[in-house]
């Protein structure tokens, strides 16, 4: 073999081994193929995110996919799931995709293997999340509680409470006067004569905070949360009441982004996924619930905010809801890169120039990913870990499916 030869066949391997590599890391950053084969990929810059579609189109398998894309690309993933259904299906992410039809995708199109991601779920330390880790001990690993002490949620306060700009200056001029402080403190101060009477309302939403379950010495930092790489998903599974669900949930995320901000050495990206966004920045009346409507408009003024200046801080925003009308404008405007399910929006279909019958009729493995510049239908790369199946909501479904599954490996190995 002459030496050109012999040069030209080492390029060539070396040429195929370049291929091969690159397809490889193309495919773990890839969501999905458009109707040439090539990859589609989301920005590798802080854009703003949005899911739309349908109850069973796939946001959720879609949102999965994301997640996992951004831990490839080593950022920080938090999930808040939905705030009244108190669902827990994030940490099925831990196990290897088993669904036959994904498995078979994954390979087939994408060239990659079923693969679990490090997810824990946090929860505010109540009695009844105690009692699930006593029940199945090998969970402590996945669930952990949140350690969030009364001068966090007093600091939050002027941020999170629904009231007008002068009851808010008040409280923080309050806040401030105390200095060290507990939430009794707080109260004793404003009961005292001379406050003005509008704020026996600010007292009793107080107290209604410090009651309902959120404040724990004990669990993991906010702060230390963030610094851990795997995926952190918050959860309100073992927290009882759908209205206590949603109040920690807005507390919870203010706080994440007030501490993500303060975090000065990050070196990373927040990639923050909000479930049931609409809940959180509702544009219409059906999305807002009488006994919440007051804080939901406090965090939708939140939300605005935080959209329009989170990039700078290095933190995107995944917000996933139903219809296109659901969220209000201003947090819409914000999302960038978009991916519509299945819709029966004629304005949807408008914006994306397709059929709306085609829109209605998408099929759960494809999307329409719209990035402000060009329009693809794709075929959504199915996620590498497990999805909760059907009916699979709850901590103990997970503990049941781990327990099977460290069995079915246990059985393999011998």
């Amino acid at each position: 073999m002459s030496l050109i030869t012999t040069y030209e066949a080492l390029w060539k391997e070396k040429e195929e081994f370049y291929e091969e590599n690159k397809n490889d890391v193309g495919a773990k950053v890839a969501i999905g193929i458009n109707n040439k084969g090539n990859f589609v990929t989301v920005s590798k810059k802080v854009v703003h995110r949005a899911i739309v579609g349908i109850t069973g189109a796939g946001k959720t398998t879609l949102a999965q996919s994301l997640k996992e894309i951004d831990l490839h690309r080593k950022r920080k993933v938090v999930e808040i799931e939905p705030a009244l259904e108190g669902k827990c299906e994030a940490v099925f992410m831990n196990l290897p995709n088993d669904e036959k039809e994904m498995v078979k995708v994954l390979k087939e199109d994408f060239g990659l293997e079923p693969k679990g991601f490090e997810t824990i779920a946090y929860t505010p330390n109540t009695q009844k999340y105690k009692q699930f880790i006593q029940k199945y001990p090998e969970m402590e690993k996945f669930f952990k509680p949140i350690q969030f002490k009364e001068e966090d949620l007093i600091r939050l306060l002027p941020k999170i409470l629904p009231s007008g700009p002068i009851e808010r200056l008040l409280l923080a001029s309050y806040i401030e006067l105390l200095g060290n402080y507990s939430l009794n403190d707080l109260v004793n101060l404003l009961e005292e004569e001379g406050t003005p009477g509008f704020m026996s309302q600010t007292i009793m939403k107080i107290r209604y905070l410090a009651s309902i379950g959120l404040i724990s010495d004990e669990g993991v930092s906010i702060k230390d949360m963030l610094k851990g790489k795997h995926a952190s998903v918050i959860t309100f599974a073992f927290v009882d009441d759908p209205l206590d669900r949603f109040i920690m949930s807005f507390i919870y995320l203010s706080t994440i982004y007030e501490t993500w901000k303060e975090m000065t050495n990050r070196k990373r990206f927040l990639s923050f996924f909000v479930a049931d966004a609409n809940l959180f920045a509702p544009n219409r009346e059906k999305d807002q619930l009488d006994s919440l409507s007051r804080y939901q408009q406090r965090a939708r003024a939140q939300l605005q905010i935080y959209s329009r200046i989170s990039r700078a801080q290095g933190l995107a925003w995944t917000l996933d809801f139903q219809t296109w009308r659901d969220i209000d404008p201003v947090v819409l405007g914000q999302m960038k890169e978009r991916f519509f399910k299945r819709s029966w929006s004629e304005e949807i279909a408008k914006m994306l120039g397709v059929d709306p019958y085609h829109l209605r009729k998408l099929g759960k493995k494809y999307a329409y990913f719209h990035n402000m510049e060009t329009v693809q239908k794709i075929k959504v790369r199915p996620p590498r870990s497990r999805k909760a199946k059907e009916g699979q909501f709850t901590p103990e479904d997970f503990a049941q499916e781990y327990r099977r599954f460290e069995d079915e490996e246990a059985t393999h190995t011998v």
